[in-house]
């Protein structure tokens, strides 16, 4: 198209969609559109939250394909409990306006049927990725995240949920929280975590913003608690300074303290020269490697360069 098309396009695209069971999180997001990609440790309540989320757009105007990768469609109590927060008329519109796939090739072989805005859940990134023929798994998952683009360039509303890297594993979110690669990061239009913001405290839970594209980043974070299936929203928080949280940091191991050194007087390194700076045989030095990029440790670029996704 040329460029006045494309400014015509854009003047015309829908607005931002409203989410009516999170207010608190449209208030600081705007709303749902683009690309957003959720991460979270295992069993914050990443699938959950998307569910409930799924369950309070979907209808008529709005249609809902879900990626259920990890079967959650499947267990019959997260499905009681879930929708058993909702009345009869969001399981009708459920039954009618979503698809629920465990297949990844049939998930996106319906989306390209799509020809109406529809929210596009894929829960999650990293699972999906590993399905991929390919054996890059970092090459596999900036192919998902592309795909999720252009998926919104086409009108749709992307959410992806994302592992956490397990260098971040109950620590303050930040950027550096998506598991695998930064193409995860760079392609979202809002990134986001969910996480437990008080030790001790498994019902609350946090849903904070850590990239934004297009909107302001928020200065304040959406408190939710967690009573079973049941999610509710519960008040704002003020984003706290990374340098004065006391979330715990992962103690390093040896393998990761020797990479971390190799760092110093670099910024990214070639697999040669960061295997000569490890000083160890090529069999360990591959085996650090690949360990430390599965961690979130080592973020390897398009150039197969690596650069270290924590501070030394």
């Amino acid at each position: 198209m040329n460029h006045q098309e494309v400014l015509l396009l854009a003047q015309n695209r829908p607005a931002a969609h409203s989410l009516p069971k999170f207010p608190l999180l449209e208030e600081i997001t705007g709303g749902l559109s683009g690309v957003w990609v959720v991460a979270g440790d295992t069993g914050v309540g990443k699938t959950t939250w998307a569910r409930h989320l799924a369950y309070s757009v979907v209808g008529p105007e709005l249609r809902v394909a879900y990626l259920d990768t990890e079967g959650h469609f499947l267990n019959k109590d997260a499905n009681a409990g879930i929708l058993g927060c909702y009345g009869p008329d969001v399981l009708t519109h459920a039954d009618e306006f979503m698809d629920v796939f465990q297949d990844s090739a049939e998930f996106r072989q319906h989306v390209e049927t799509l020809s109406a805005r529809s929210l596009l859940v894929v829960d999650h990134v990293q699972l999906d990725a590993e399905r991929s023929e390919r054996s890059d798994s970092l090459q596999n998952i900036a192919s998902v995240m592309s795909t999720a683009v252009d998926w919104a360039t086409r009108g749709h509303l992307v959410l992806l949920l994302s592992q956490t890297a397990r260098l971040s594993y109950g620590a303050a979110p930040t950027m550096k929280i998506f598991k695998g690669s930064s193409a995860i990061e760079h392609a979202a239009h809002v990134g986001a975590a969910l996480w437990r913001p008080e030790k001790g405290n498994e019902n609350l839970i946090q849903f904070r913003v850590v990239k934004t594209r297009f909107v302001s980043m928020p200065a304040q974070a959406v408190d939710l608690v967690r009573d079973g299936w049941s999610l509710r929203e519960v008040g704002l928080s003020p984003v706290r300074d990374e340098s004065r949280s006391k979330a715990p940091r992962k103690k390093l191991q040896a393998s990761e303290k020797a990479i971390c050194r190799a760092y110093r007087q670099a910024e990214a390194l070639p697999y040669t020269a960061l295997w000569k700076a490890l000083g160890k045989p090529d069999r360990t030095a591959k085996r650090w490697i690949a360990s430390a990029v599965a961690s979130g440790l080592l973020d390897k670029d398009p150039a197969g360069l690596y650069r270290l996704k924590v501070a030394a």
